[in-house]
């Protein structure tokens, strides 16, 4: 029965995540997720998992195989927004992928992230369909060599770790593509009035050849295609992508 309640529950969520596997870099997404009211559904094939993922407070969950097509669509995969997989087994990453991205071909509109074992699995996995896929270890390692190539200071260290990862900040930072239907697509940032009108600045801009931008001015033009960086409050992120895509601010 109470799987029962569960389950009809899930069926009225839309916009979620998909969280495969339930291990220690899973828990401290839905930490995250949690803390920002992130609606998401853990799946695990573990069915001694069962018990630790009621303890750790997950909402909805599934005990089953994630890279089955029919156990996919029904976590409502076609009503999420994305998917996020983090097994050790990059194989399995691989299998859920390739599932998850058959079913949601669109790589502009459904997003997928993983982690892997090792670059070259990596570089599968977007060629496969993955968005973004991280490898621990490098991130790891290249993490600790900038902190000996350029000492941290104690205040820059927590401002990044705010920004980057949102512990106990209201602050993100985004990347939004300017449409052709948006009302600054063509003007300067001076001439489009951005701050005035969504409270935020651009810290950067990123053309359609992926070259950045970190010092915009004023005179700075913002073409249609060309991807703009923001750091600024939840709220505020939301009046820049409606602002950046065709809506009004």
């Amino acid at each position: 029965l109470k799987h029962w309640r569960m389950y009809s529950k899930m069926e009225r969520i839309k916009n979620h995540y998909i969280i495969c596997g339930f291990n220690e870099t899973s828990k401290e997404i839905m930490r995250s997720f949690m803390k920002r009211n992130i609606q998401f559904i853990l799946i695990d094939p573990e069915e001694s998992n069962r018990q630790p993922i009621i303890d750790f407070g997950v909402e909805f969950y599934a005990i089953a195989q994630p890279q089955r097509r029919d156990v996919m669509l029904g976590l409502f995969i076609e009503d999420s927004k994305g998917l996020i997989t983090t097994f050790d087994d990059d194989t399995l990453d691989i299998s859920i992928i390739v599932t998850a991205r058959l079913i949601m071909p669109d790589k502009e509109k459904y997003y997928i992230f993983s982690t892997s074992t090792t670059e070259m699995d990596s570089e599968k996995m977007k060629l496969l369909g993955a968005n973004e896929v991280i490898v621990p270890a490098v991130t790891t390692g290249r993490r600790i060599t900038s902190y000996v190539v350029h000492p941290p200071s104690q205040a820059m260290s927590s401002f990044l770790d705010l920004v980057a990862y949102g512990e106990k900040s209201n602050i993100d930072i985004v990347e939004i593509k300017i449409s052709d239907e948006s009302e600054i697509a063509g003007k300067t940032i001076g001439e489009s009035q951005f701050k005035t009108k969504t409270g935020t600045n651009i810290i950067a801009t990123v053309n359609s050849n992926g070259q950045i931008n970190t010092i915009p001015d004023i005179h700075t033009v913002l073409k249609a295609g060309t991807s703009i960086i923001v750091l600024g409050t939840p709220q505020q992120l939301e009046k820049v992508a409606t602002y950046s895509t065709g809506g009004r601010s």
